[in-house]
């Protein structure tokens, strides 16, 4: 009868697991973002509920019926400090490994991380359906296969277009100032001539 109490109780420990782990787990970006909170994504929660479902796992192996068959004579003759006992060290080892994995999930960024993953697969989806909606078929090449001079034009591209319309935006001012001058240059020569030409015919 005391087995199947502890083998109703049990489950309630268990199942805590699975909710600490996807419902009010939250994290905390360390870049910056202070006390903001981030949602978990799919594949977070999909580690999140990995890690319940082991840590359910291991604390099945401190049930009362393999801890009562460690220490039969214990069991018989104090059942009751025996089963306390346990129910303590399954709260505990619990207690301490979510607190752990909580700690490891926040110094690593992990939620975080694996959100931009998430984002950076939905875009590579995207970009592969509207491939194939243009009709091409052409397998694109691994990023792993090209050349160093083609990743490093990757990478340096934006900070270059940015500068590029910067460079760009200034010449068109320049060119703006050196048509002005130029016209000023040329009206300028129009009325030397003009006031030459007026001379000369006065003295003739």
């Amino acid at each position: 009868m005391a087995e199947q109490t502890q083998q109703g109780g049990a489950p309630s420990a268990i199942a805590a697991a699975p909710g600490n782990g996807t419902t009010t787990t939250t994290t905390t970006h360390a870049e910056g973002q202070g006390d903001q909170q981030l949602v978990p994504g799919a594949r977070a929660e999909r580690l999140q509920d990995i890690y319940a479902k082991a840590l359910g796992g291991t604390l099945k192996k401190l049930s009362w019926v393999n801890v009562a068959g460690c220490y039969p004579t214990v069991a018989r003759r104090a059942e009751g400090v025996l089963r306390t006992l346990q129910q303590q060290m399954a709260s505990q080892l619990q207690s301490r490994c979510e607190k752990e994995f909580e700690k490891i999930m926040e110094s690593r960024q992990v939620v975080a991380k694996l959100n931009e993953l998430e984002v950076l697969v939905g875009e590579a989806e995207r970009a592969r359906e509207d491939a194939l909606k243009a009709g091409e078929t052409k397998e694109p090449t691994p990023p792993h296969t090209l050349p160093p001079q083609a990743i490093l034009a990757a990478h340096t591209h934006p900070a270059l277009a940015r500068h590029q319309s910067q460079l760009h935006a200034r010449l068109q001012a320049t060119q703006s100032q050196n048509a002005l001058l130029a016209d000023e240059a040329l009206a300028g020569v129009a009325d030397a001539v003009a006031e030459e030409t007026r001379l000369d015919a006065e003295h003739v």
